[in-house]
C-alpha cells in the first residue's frame, strides 16, 4: 500500500517504498541497458558498473564513455582493477571518460588511480541537505512564490511511472525542442520505456486543471536522490511548475535519503546566471562532480589526436573535440 507525505496547503502525494541498499535508480543494470543503442554495453564486473563503447569515426578503433549522467558503481575501490583489465584484453579500445556519480563512495586516491590521465573536479552541483528543515533549505524568495504556484498546479507522484510514458515523450519533446538536445541527451522512447520501469524511480506530474504541464524524473539510490530530467510546457514554466516539482522533491524525498541532487549548471561556467540562483535557492551547499579520462591505447591516442590535429586541444578524449561527442 502506498504511503504518503503532506505537502503544502494539505496536498497528499503517494510515494513508492524505496530500499536505500539496494540496486535501484542509475545503479539498477536495466539503467545502463536504457542506453544500449548509444553504444554496446560493457559491463565492468568487480566495481558493477558500465560503459558504452563506441566505434570512432572513420577508423576501426574504439573509445568508451560511462552512463549517462553518470558513472555508478558498487565497489568504486575496484574500478581501476576493471580498467587494467579491460584496458589488456582489448587493445583497439582508445580511452574511457567518465562522469563519476557525484555521491559515489569513493576516494579521491581510488579515483585517480582508474583515470590517471584526467581526474579534476568539473562541476559544482547544488545538493539538499533533507535532515534541515524548509527554512534552512529552500531560499526565502522560493517560499514567497510557492503559495501562489499551489494555487493553480497540483504536484502527484504517480503509481507505476512506466505507465505514464506516452505522458512523459509528450512533455519531453518540450526540453528537446528549446535546448535542441540531441543523440544521447535527447535519450528515446526506448530508453524511457527502460528507465520509468526501474525500482527507485519516481515520476512527479505537475497539473493545470487537470491537464498535464510538467514532469521531472528522480533517480535515487543508496543514500542520494538525483533529479533525473525535468519537462514543462510553455504554461507550465509560465506557473511556476518548477518551483512545485523542487518543493515537492524536498517534502517527498525526506523518509527516504538524506541527500537530493540538483545538478550544476550548464556550460563550463558556474558564472551568475538564472539557473544557478533558482538551484541554489533549494540548496544547502555543493558536491563536487568530476570528469575522468583513461587513455587505455597510447599509440593510438596520439596516432588520432596527429591525424585530426588535436594533439593541442584540452577536450578530452582530444581527437573528439571537433565534434565534442
Amino acid at each position: 500500500m502506498d504511503s504518503a507525505v503532506l505537502v503544502p496547503e494539505g496536498r497528499s502525494i503517494p510515494t513508492k517504498e524505496f530500499l536505500p541498499n539496494s540496486l535501484t535508480g542509475y545503479l539498477h543494470p536495466d539503467y545502463a541497458a536504457s542506453l544500449a543503442e548509444f553504444g554496446e554495453l560493457v559491463r565492468l564486473p568487480r566495481s558493477g558498473g558500465y560503459l558504452l563503447r563506441r566505434r570512432i569515426p572513420g577508423t576501426d578503433l574504439f573509445d568508451a564513455i560511462g552512463t549517462y549522467p553518470y558513472l555508478t558503481c558498487v565497489s568504486w575501490h575496484q574500478l581501476a582493477d576493471d580498467l587494467d583489465e579491460l584496458e589488456t584484453r582489448e587493445p583497439d579500445l582508445v580511452s574511457v571518460t567518465a562522469a563519476p556519480d557525484p555521491f559515489g563512495d569513493f576516494r579521491p586516491d581510488e579515483l585517480r588511480r582508474a583515470f590517471p590521465d584526467l581526474c579534476n573536479p568539473y562541476k559544482q552541483h547544488y545538493v539538499a541537505d533533507l535532515t534541515l528543515a524548509d527554512e534552512e533549505i529552500v531560499a526565502a524568495h522560493h517560499m514567497r512564490k510557492l503559495p501562489k504556484v499551489y494555487r493553480s498546479l497540483s504536484v502527484e507522484v504517480v503509481d507505476e511511472p512506466v505507465k505514464y510514458l506516452s505522458t512523459w515523450l509528450e512533455l519531453f519533446e518540450h526540453p528537446i525542442r528549446r535546448f535542441s538536445l540531441t543523440g544521447i541527451r535527447a535519450f528515446s522512447a526506448r530508453a524511457f520505456q527502460f528507465q520509468l520501469s526501474i525500482p527507485g524511480v519516481l515520476l512527479w506530474l505537475v497539473k493545470h486543471n487537470g491537464e498535464p504541464v510538467a514532469a521531472a524524473l528522480t533517480m535515487l539510490h543508496n543514500n542520494a536522490a538525483h533529479a533525473h530530467l525535468l519537462a514543462a510546457t510553455p504554461l507550465g514554466r509560465k506557473l511556476g511548475a518548477s518551483y512545485a516539482l523542487y518543493h515537492a522533491n524536498i517534502q517527498g524525498l525526506r523518509r527516504y535519503v538524506r541527500w537530493i541532487d540538483w545538478g550544476a549548471v550548464p556550460g563550463n561556467s558556474d558564472s551568475e546566471t538564472g539557473l544557478k540562483k533558482f538551484k541554489s535557492g533549494w540548496a544547502t551547499g555543493t558536491q563536487p562532480a568530476y570528469l575522468c579520462g583513461r587513455i587505455c591505447n597510447r599509440a593510438h591516442y596520439e596516432r588520432l589526436a596527429r591525424e585530426t590535429g588535436t594533439t593541442s586541444s584540452e577536450f578530452f578524449p582530444c581527437y573528439r573535440s571537433a565534434t565534442g561527442i
